[in-house]
């Protein structure tokens, strides 16, 4: 971009620029995504001259466990293979005990007859999409109808979920209905990001909205019955998170879906039209 600094940035451009993976997310994601082998192994092989594995970023740690899964293949003599395989294996079990956190929640708000809805990092498991990458997650994202989010709240509150911040039950249920979302933790492993609404930014479409609950699928976390949201919003939210987010993860599941699953793109481009959100997810894909 040669001398342009984020600062000159206006519009279109600076939203294309934060679109875009930082560098030692790129190589990462190259990596672990590009068909040709000996072009992921030269991104590889670029990543580890200019980067410490000893000091590897959040972000980093996320797309170093999916690359785990094809490291053999890249380079098979490589001294991180161990530590990869181990980081994998680590992050994996705690994204699993997230997971089981979850399903208290979910089945908790079933019994209150409050319809819930995964999407996310949750929805790649729910799906069986997520075991080949070993998909990390920090929590599960579970969307509610806007009109029942205030129930949940308190739902969740009688069963000892909390504010992850400290914020009292009263609170939570106080500005339930004008937040996108809240975060609440239960144990030392229930993390929950709670939603009314899927974005931060977006346009509310009543006919969206129910197409959004009357298309989601069936699907399965640890042996439970979940609700998924379909494969073209989670693209769809995917690609929005995108320009949010300094990692990789958002790519790597939307590759994983483009890849495995059929997916209607007159359906993803009307959700996009409605939410007013056809920039972010031009600029994603």
């Amino acid at each position: 971009m040669g001398g342009t600094t984020r600062a000159g940035l206006r519009g279109g451009n600076l939203t294309r620029l934060r679109g875009w993976p930082p560098a030692s997310i790129d190589l990462l994601l190259k990596a672990c995504l590009l068909p040709d082998e000996a072009a992921a192994a030269a991104a590889w092989q670029a990543w580890i001259a200019t980067h410490d594995f000893d000091a590897v970023t959040h972000a980093e740690m996320h797309v170093l466990a999916a690359l785990s899964a094809r490291i053999a293949a890249l380079d098979p003599d490589s001294p991180y293979r161990p530590r990869m395989e181990g980081l994998a294996r680590s992050q994996w079990t705690r994204t699993q005990l997230v997971l089981g956190g979850g399903i208290g929640a979910i089945a908790r708000l079933t019994a209150a007859g409050i319809p819930s809805l995964i999407f996310k990092g949750a929805a790649q498991y729910a799906e069986g999409l997520a075991t080949e990458r070993r998909r990390i997650m920090g929590d599960l994202d579970l969307l509610v109808p806007r009109g029942q989010i205030v129930a949940a709240v308190t739902t969740l509150s009688d069963d000892g979920w909390a504010g992850a911040k400290g914020e009292s039950a009263a609170y939570l249920r106080a500005v339930a209905d004008v937040r996108v979302g809240m975060n609440l933790v239960k144990g030392r492993h229930g993390e929950l990001d709670l939603h009314r609404t899927l974005f931060h930014f977006s346009r509310f479409d009543a006919e969206a909205e129910a197409r959004l609950w009357s298309s989601a699928t069936a699907g399965m976390v640890q042996g439970h019955p979940v609700t998924v949201a379909a494969p073209e919003v989670n693209v769809i939210v995917s690609l929005v998170h995108s320009i949010e987010s300094p990692g990789g993860d958002w790519a790597i599941d939307v590759a994983t879906r483009m890849r495995r699953q059929a997916l209607d793109w007159d359906r993803l481009i009307d959700y996009a039209a409605r939410w007013r959100v056809v920039m972010p997810v031009r600029i994603g894909l």
